[in-house]
């Protein structure tokens, strides 16, 4: 078993690729010293962790996939990919990002947007995107960052949809004046968001909760 301490660097908010800031926090590997990985030969993106030992020669020579090619991780060096890797790491508790939006609710309280960083082991993963570390030229290279998957014109398409649905059915003659009423009021709050919460992220925008179409 070997252990080491490392460094996690800390984007400045989640989901972007923006590490200006320099924050980091103290990973803990616990772990073999050495892992085989393999890698595609084409892409060279990283594959299955295949062997581990606390010395190369206690490999069990298992095979590499076809299409592969194979290499030694040493963890006293690339201990934070290894850890990555292998998720035989800690980190302890990690402060959960919050960010006061400067907007309110229908209450009067203000909104914030918080995104929970996972505690223990698994930050690593929050951080970069799976299945985009590659091995080339001999060495690791670092994964992409992860950011959202709902891109801003899919968000104002997926926004539109629904104030076009909201439309529809506070037309149909199937809904009581309070049920249309609840209708319209749910419209009007979409309609509301582009200038409510203008230059915030969308995907930190609060959406209003639909109201049980018939």
């Amino acid at each position: 078993m070997f252990t080491k301490e490392f460094d996690i660097a800390m984007p400045n908010e989640p989901l972007k690729n923006d590490f200006s800031g320099n924050a980091k926090i103290t990973g803990t590997y616990k772990g073999p010293r050495y892992i085989k990985i393999e890698y595609n030969n084409d892409t060279k993106i990283v594959g299955n962790w295949i062997d581990e030992g606390d010395t190369e020669a206690e490999f069990a020579g298992n095979p590499v996939a076809e299409g592969h090619s194979s290499t030694t991780l040493d963890a006293d060096v690339d201990t934070k990919w290894v850890a990555y890797i292998t998720g035989f790491y800690t980190t302890g508790d990690v402060a959960d990002y919050e960010e006061d939006l400067g907007t309110t609710d229908e209450n009067g309280d203000a909104e914030k947007w918080t995104f929970y960083w996972h505690d223990g082991t698994g930050v690593i993963a929050q951080i970069y995107d799976q299945g985009t570390m590659k091995f080339e030229d001999g060495a690791i290279v670092e994964p992409t960052v992860r950011t959202h998957s709902v891109t801003e014109a899919e968000f104002t398409e997926s926004v539109n949809g629904h104030i076009a649905n909201a439309t529809t059915e506070a037309a149909r003659d199937v809904y009581s004046d309070e049920e249309k009423t609840a209708i319209n009021a749910y419209k009007t709050t979409l309609e509301g968001l582009s200038t409510k919460y203008s230059g915030k992220d969308h995907w930190k925008i609060p959406f209003p909760q639909q109201p049980d179409y018939k």
